[in-house]
């Protein structure tokens, strides 16, 4: 049952041995069973990862996730065909209409610059109560 997840942010080399994720870093090796993995993310340009690895985790079903430059997702994978509802979801997301994608996009859009300006008032309010602080 996957419950673990490992997220990697310094250059590392994945590969797959034994069906465990090897995660291969100056410091040594970490070996991690795809069983027990849920999902990987890989937050740095600097790890590679290998094929055999990657079609592993697919065949398990666990998610892997790349970071652009700035840390933010840019992409996923998933396995296909692991479950039938996800074939479903694909179909219907291509099947929608040109009207609704943009009302759909309209609306994520509306949410992260909502997020992104309570994330602003927030980050403001903390760093005033700080400046109230003396030796701050």
């Amino acid at each position: 049952m996957a419950w673990r997840g490992v997220h990697v942010t310094e250059p590392a080399r994945l590969s797959l041995k034994e069906r465990r994720l090897v995660v291969a870093q100056e410091e040594g090796e970490v070996a991690l069973p795809l069983e027990d993995l849920a999902w990987v993310v890989l937050d740095t340009p600097q790890a590679t990862a290998s094929a055999a690895l990657l079609s592993a985790c697919m065949e398990e079903g666990v998610a892997v996730v790349l970071s652009d430059t700035r840390h933010m997702p840019a992409g996923m994978l998933l396995p296909f065909h692991r479950h039938y509802a996800q074939a479903e979801v694909a179909r219907t997301q291509i099947a929608s209409s040109e009207p609704l994608k943009k009302r759909l996009w309209r609306a994520i859009v509306q949410r992260k610059l909502e997020n992104q300006a309570a994330n602003l008032a927030a980050r403001s309010m903390a760093a005033t109560a700080c400046a109230k602080w003396p030796g701050t």
